[in-house]
């Protein structure tokens, strides 16, 4: 299973130690719209063996977020290229159409449109687009008990449709009593 470090403000250097001791191979992160973590990141990854896998969540100009990895070194430009958009403009699928190679996909299921969307063939419809861009697509299954209807109604989906699903739980903090720093970084990006 790989893990996917996704907000933090996670001690990077502690998570990646605590994988390696549960014996896990490979580690992704994937923050908000920037990559300021990504060199420690790699380094602890790489003190560890543990293969990194660099992510980043981006949002998108109809309101949505996707997840996007880089599957080698190009993608990884096209990521660095995504964020500095990201920083100047809303990323519309014309920009990601373009930027699109090298990259892998996780669509989060929680806050994509699949929420919104009652039959099987509008929920097809709506994945086509993503999946012909990304060869590496996948739909992310978020954790707890407020999405268990979602995840049942995907799970029946994707008995008909061959995506591929993957555990996507969002990793707010390391210890609970990390909880008040993420509530203080909210509130300054709120203010």
């Amino acid at each position: 299973m790989i893990q996917v470090i996704r907000q933090y403000p996670c001690n990077i250097g502690e998570i990646v130690k605590k994988a390696s001791e549960n014996g896990e191979t490979k580690l992704a992160t994937a923050g908000k719209g920037v990559m300021f973590n990504v060199p420690k990141f790699y380094q602890e990854c790489t003190k560890y063996n543990i293969v990194p896998i660099i992510g980043c969540e981006f949002p998108l100009d109809n309101g949505r977020t996707i997840s996007l990895f880089a599957k080698d070194n190009e993608g990884y430009k096209n990521l660095i290229a995504i964020s500095y958009e990201v920083s100047k403009n809303p990323l519309t699928m014309d920009f990601l159409r373009n930027h699109s190679d090298g990259l892998g996909l996780i669509l989060d299921i929680s806050t994509c449109k699949l929420t919104e969307l009652v039959s099987k063939e509008d929920i097809r419809k709506y994945l086509a687009e993503y999946q012909r861009l990304f060869s590496l697509f996948k739909l992310g299954l978020p954790y707890g008990e407020s999405y268990k209807e979602l995840i049942s109604k995907i799970k029946e989906f994707v008995k008909d449709f061959p995506y591929d699903l993957v555990a996507f739980p969002h990793m707010l903090y390391e210890k609970s009593e990390d909880a008040i720093v993420l509530e203080i970084v909210n509130a300054i990006s709120n203010a």
